[in-house]
C-alpha cells in the first residue's frame, strides 16, 4: 500500500468509552435496530444454536467467526423490544419478547413505512411486523409471513429498496442474491448466483434517481464484491419469468483482489463509492475506476473482523469543499468503533478512528444508535447519540453515549451524498 494511503487512516486521540448500563440477555443477540418513527424504541434479534440433544451449542471453539450458516443443529430465536427513555432501559419483562420459531439473522425498519420491520430468518422465511405505538405498551404485531426460499436456506441479510416500499434485497447462505416485492408476488423478481460461498451482505445504492432502478451491491465469503444494475422489465414479464431467463442483471463492477477475506458489510456513499467491511479486519473506502473495478482510496485496520457498518451522521461544509460521514462499526472480538470518513478537495479521502468501546467479552455482531430530541450536550453544536452494542456468546447488551456534531442526522443507512 502506498505511503499516501497509509497516512489516510488515522488512529490518533482515540477516545475509549465506558458503558452507562449493561444487561445480560437470555439468548445470544445477532442483530439490532432502533425504530425510525419512535427513536426511544429498539428491537434485538437473537440466534440460539442447539445440538440434537437439546443442549445449547455456543460454538466457542469453532474456527468460524460468524454464526454458522450450515449444519444440522436446531436454530431458534426471538425479537426483544426495548425502550430507552430518561436514561432508563425498559427491558423485555416490561415490554415484549416475541418467539420467531427460527434464528434471526438480520432485521431492518423500512425508511419509507417507518413502523414496518422486516426480519430475516434461518428457515428461508421473511417475517414482516408492524410496530404498534398507539397503545401502551408498544408491541410488534406480525403482518405477513413470506416463505420465499426453501427452509434449508438461511437469509443472511436483507435491505429495503430506497424508493419502493415493499421491495427487498436479500443475500442467502447458497451464495445467491434475490430481489422480491412482496406487494406483487412471493416469488423473487430476480435471483442470481452471485457468490461461490455464503453471500453475507447486500445493499442498495441510494444515489439513484427515483425514476430509475437501483444498483445492488453484494459481498460474500468468497472475498468478492459485486455491483449490479437491475434491468427494468414490464411488471407482468417480471412475474412470469423464472429460472435463468429471470436473471436480467447487468454486472457493473466486480472485485476479487481487494479484500483478504469475506466481505461482510457494505455502505454505499455516492456514484458507486462504497465503504466495505471484511473478516480481514479492514474498513475500506473504494472508488470506482475503469474496467469495472474499484480501487482503495482510504482504509484502516480495526483489530477485529468487521460484521456491520451503520451510518450515523453526514455533514457537508461550505461550497461542497469537504464532507464527513460518521459510521458505527461492529468489529466482532474487538468491540465497537466510531469512524469518521472525510473528503476534502485539497487532501482527498481519509478514515479516522474517533472512539472505541471494548467492554464486550465475545463477538460484537450488532450495534445501533439513536439521537433523542431531549438529550443534548452542553455544547450547542453537539448532540448526544445513544449507542446500544451487543456481544454474542456472553449475551451482553451495553448502552453508551457519544457527543457528535450534528449538522445533519441520517438514520437507516440512507443518504444521498455529494463528492
Amino acid at each position: 500500500m502506498t505511503d499516501n494511503l497509509e497516512a489516510s487512516a488515522g488512529t490518533k486521540d482515540v477516545q475509549s468509552i465506558s458503558s452507562i448500563q449493561s444487561i445480560v440477555l437470555e439468548e445470544p443477540p445477532s442483530c439490532i435496530e432502533f425504530s425510525q418513527s419512535t427513536p426511544s424504541l429498539f428491537v434485538v434479534g437473537t440466534y440460539l444454536l442447539e445440538s440434537e440433544d437439546g443442549r445449547e451449542n455456543s460454538k466457542q471453539d469453532s474456527t468460524s467467526d460468524q454464526p454458522a450458516a450450515s449444519g444440522v443443529q436446531s436454530r431458534s430465536g426471538s425479537l426483544i423490544l426495548f425502550r430507552w427513555e430518561n436514561e432508563i432501559l425498559y427491558a423485555a419483562s416490561q415490554m415484549q419478547t416475541t418467539s420467531v420459531g427460527s434464528a434471526v439473522l438480520d432485521l431492518h425498519f423500512s425508511h419509507l413505512e417507518k413502523d414496518v420491520l422486516a426480519v430475516a430468518t434461518s428457515v428461508g422465511l421473511i417475517r414482516i411486523y408492524h410496530l404498534q405505538t398507539l397503545n401502551a405498551p408498544p408491541a410488534l404485531q406480525l403482518m405477513q409471513d413470506l416463505q420465499v426460499f426453501p427452509t434449508s436456506v438461511l437469509i443472511l441479510s436483507l435491505a429495503w429498496h430506497p424508493f419502493k416500499p415493499s421491495r427487498l434485497a436479500t443475500s442467502l447462505s447458497t451464495g445467491e442474491v434475490a430481489i422480491l416485492d412482496y406487494g406483487q408476488s412471493l416469488r423473487p423478481l430476480w435471483t442470481f448466483r452471485a457468490h461461490s460461498l455464503e453471500a453475507w451482505t447486500v445493499a442498495w445504492s441510494y444515489s439513484q434517481q427515483m425514476n430509475t432502478d437501483s444498483l445492488v451491491f453484494s459481498g460474500g465469503d468468497d472475498s468478492t464484491l459485486y455491483a449490479y444494475e437491475l434491468e427494468t422489465l414490464p411488471q407482468q414479464e417480471m412475474l412470469e419469468r423464472s429460472g435463468p431467463d429471470k436473471q436480467r442483471t447487468n454486472l457493473i463492477r466486480r472485485d476479487v483482489k481487494i479484500h483478504g477475506a469475506g466481505v461482510t458489510a457494505i455502505l454505499p456513499l455516492h456514484d458507486q463509492y462504497v465503504v466495505t467491511g471484511s473478516y480481514d479486519e479492514f474498513v475500506r473506502l473504494l472508488e470506482p475506476v475503469e474496467n469495472r473495478r474499484w480501487k482503495v482510496v482510504a482504509e484502516t485496520r480495526l483489530g477485529g473482523g468487521v460484521w456491520r457498518i451503520k451510518l450515523l451522521t453526514y455533514q457537508q461544509f461550505a461550497a461542497h469543499t469537504s464532507s464527513t460521514w460518521n459510521i458505527l462499526v461492529s468489529c466482532m472480538h474487538a468491540g465497537t468503533r466510531l469512524l469518521a470518513i472525510g473528503y476534502c478537495v485539497d487532501n482527498g479521502w481519509s478514515i479516522n478512528i474517533l472512539a472505541k468501546f471494548e467492554e464486550h467479552q465475545s463477538m460484537n455482531y450488532a450495534s445501533d444508535a439513536t439521537t433523542l430530541e431531549d438529550h443534548k450536550d452542553s455544547d450547542l453544536n453537539k448532540r448526544i447519540t445513544t449507542v446500544v452494542s451487543t456481544s454474542f456468546y456472553d449475551r451482553k447488551l451495553c448502552i453508551w453515549e457519544l457527543a457528535l456534531s450534528h449538522q445533519m442526522t441520517v438514520a437507516g443507512n440512507m443518504q444521498i451524498a455529494h463528492k
